[in-house]
């Protein structure tokens, strides 16, 4: 799934990268 990095409200920084997810399910999942 693509999600828009200028729209998502759910981020997270893991081994100095930056990665962009479209709900806080799949957040957590990560």
């Amino acid at each position: 799934m693509k999600v828009d990095p200028e729209k998502t409200l759910y981020r997270t920084v893991y081994k100095g990268r930056i990665y962009y997810f479209c709900s806080p399910m799949c957040k957590k999942e990560f």
